[in-house]
């Protein structure tokens, strides 16, 4: 899965996947998130009490997949042949 805009860029992590990362540091000048899949470490700095928006998203991609995004089912491991299907619709 290759992405094509340069805003999303920085999601993409190993193999088909996006970079999922978690909150493990918090400081009063930023946040220290880590990729569950590959490690990365990565320090989102707050400046007057504001994150950079176009670098925040451009690394959290998955986070803010609407459930039509081509990436959305892969992202949340949807399985079409699981027996309960469960709609992002309702």
């Amino acid at each position: 899965m290759k992405t094509k805009h340069n805003f999303w860029q920085n999601s993409k992590c190993i193999g088909q996947y996006l970079h999922r990362f978690e909150i493990k540091e918090e400081y009063p000048e930023g946040v220290k998130e880590v990729c569950s899949i590959c490690g990365m470490s990565k320090f989102f700095r707050i400046i007057d009490g504001k994150v950079n928006n176009s670098e925040y998203m451009s690394y959290h991609l998955r986070q803010s997949l609407p459930p039509f995004h081509p990436y959305y089912y892969h992202e949340r491991e949807f399985n079409p042949l699981k027996s309960e299907i469960i709609s992002p619709y309702l």
